[in-house]
C-alpha cells in the first residue's frame, strides 16, 4: 500500500470530508509561489505585490498592499494598473510547478480562488482535465455537464479587468455588485468544508461572508481548515480566532505560505 508522507497531519474528520467530496479548496496568492518561474524572477505574494506597486508611486509611504494598489490606480489609472500587474505577475512566462500539477490531479469538482493569474487553468490543461472558470454571475445558472473542474474566480482575473477585485473601491462594492456570486459562495461554505491553501484570510469581502455564516449557523457552521507549513503559535492563534483550524505541517516553509 502506498504511504502518504504527510497524511498523519490531517484530522480524520477532514479526510472523511475529502473522500466524500465535501471539501472546498480556496486558493490564495501564496500558492502561486510554487510556480515554475524564469531565472532571476520572483513570484510575488499579496504583500510583495503591494510593495512592488508602491515602489512606482512618488513620495508614497507603504502601509499595506490594498492601500498601495488603490493609490496606484487613483494616480495612474486602472488601465495602467492592469498592465503593471500583468508584468509583475509574470503572465507571459510563469508556468504551473510540480505542486500545481499535484493539486490538479486531486479529485475535486469545485475550486475557489482569489488569484488573478491562470496557473490553475494551465495546470488542469496539462493533465489534461476540462476546466471551466466562473467569472461573472450570469455563468452561475449554466450547469457543468462534463466531468471537469469548475473554478470560481472570486476576484476575477487579468483578462477581465472590469471584474477584477483589486482596489478599496472594488472590495467595498463587492457584495452590492455581486450579490448572487456572494450567495453562491455562501452556499458552498454552508455545504462544504473549506480548506484554505496559500491564504491569509485578509480579504474583506470573504470575511464578511464568513462572518454572516457564523452569525446565522453558530456552532453548526462547518469546520474550516487552513494548510500551513511551519506555522508559528501567533499565526495559528490568529487563524483559530476566526474559526479556522490550522493543519500545520513541519517542513519547507517556502511552500504554501
Amino acid at each position: 500500500m502506498k504511504k502518504y508522507k504527510y497524511l498523519e497531519y490531517f484530522p480524520k474528520p477532514f479526510l472523511d470530508d475529502l473522500v466524500s467530496n465535501r471539501c472546498l479548496p480556496i486558493i490564495g496568492a501564496g500558492f502561486s509561489k510554487n510556480a515554475e518561474i524564469p531565472r532571476n524572477k520572483k513570484m510575488l505574494d499579496w504583500d510583495e505585490l503591494g510593495r512592488a506597486v508602491a515602489a512606482n508611486i512618488q513620495d508614497y509611504k507603504y502601509t499595506n498592499a490594498l492601500d498601495a494598489i488603490s493609490a496606484y490606480c487613483h494616480e495612474y489609472s486602472r488601465t495602467n494598473l492592469i498592465e503593471k500587474l500583468t508584468d509583475l505577475l509574470l503572465l507571459g512566462s510563469v508556468k504551473p510547478g510540480k505542486t500545481h500539477k499535484a493539486f490538479c490531479e486531486l479529485q475535486f469538482d469545485m475550486v475557489c480562488t482569489t488569484n488573478f493569474e491562470f496557473l490553475l487553468e494551465q495546470g488542469y490543461s496539462l493533465i489534461p482535465k476540462y476546466c471551466r472558470p466562473i467569472i461573472d454571475e450570469d455563468q452561475l445558472s449554466i450547469a457543468n455537464t462534463s466531468d471537469g473542474i469548475t473554478i470560481l474566480k472570486l476576484h476575477g482575473d487579468l483578462h477581465h479587468p472590469n471584474r477584477l477585485v483589486i482596489t478599496e473601491e472594488d472590495y467595498d462594492r463587492f457584495l452590492s455588485r455581486n450579490p448572487m456570486l456572494a450567495t453562491y459562495l455562501a452556499n458552498l461554505l454552508i455545504m462544504r468544508t473549506p480548506l484554505f491553501i496559500g491564504y491569509s484570510l485578509d480579504d474583506t469581502d470573504f470575511r464578511q461572508i464568513w462572518q454572516v455564516i457564523k452569525d446565522r449557523l453558530g456552532n453548526l457552521r462547518r469546520q474550516a481548515y487552513v494548510l500551513k507549513i511551519d506555522c508559528s503559535p501567533h499565526e495559528k492563534a490568529r487563524f483559530e480566532r476566526r474559526g479556522v483550524k490550522v493543519i500545520n505541517i513541519k517542513g519547507n516553509g517556502k511552500l504554501l505560505k
